[in-house]
């Protein structure tokens, strides 16, 4: 099941499917969601805390080396958040935004395409949220 239905946008060398955005060139990417989830979020990266949907909530595609990515959320609920790299390897996190909110940061990001998981710390708890995807040049 789909959280978010998807639409594409471009920006700045950066291509996202998302559900709500039509952020300026240069800006960051912010989509708003629902999360919540019934699978472990270890499954897809091992050692991950929470919950999350089986399907992945995003993908956007990279097609302009940039010199770091960096994705965040914000929300009232403890989030957990799972990026899938070009390369078929996970980062998972869980507070390192403050206020139980995730943040990953990857430096050199690889070209291609990134799939993302928005998910909860506790299962059966439903958390709606805003994704927060910016890039250096």
């Amino acid at each position: 099941m789909k959280a978010n239905a998807m639409s594409l946008v471009v920006v700045a060398g950066m291509s996202a499917f998302s559900a709500h955005a039509a952020p300026l060139p240069g800006a960051p990417v912010t989509v708003v969601g629902t999360a919540a989830g019934t699978a472990r979020a270890s499954n897809r990266s091992s050692g991950c805390p929470g919950y999350i949907v089986d399907e992945n909530d995003y993908e956007f595609s990279l097609d302009m080396a940039r010199s770091s990515l960096r994705l965040r959320t914000e929300s009232s609920k403890d989030l957990v958040l799972v990026v899938q790299l070009p390369d078929g390897s996970y980062r998972c996190d869980d507070d390192n935004g403050g206020n139980g909110q995730p943040l990953i940061e990857i430096t050199s990001p690889q070209l291609g395409t990134y799939r993302v998981w928005v998910g909860v710390w506790n299962i059966g708890v439903v958390a709606d949220y805003r994704l927060i995807m910016s890039s250096d040049t």
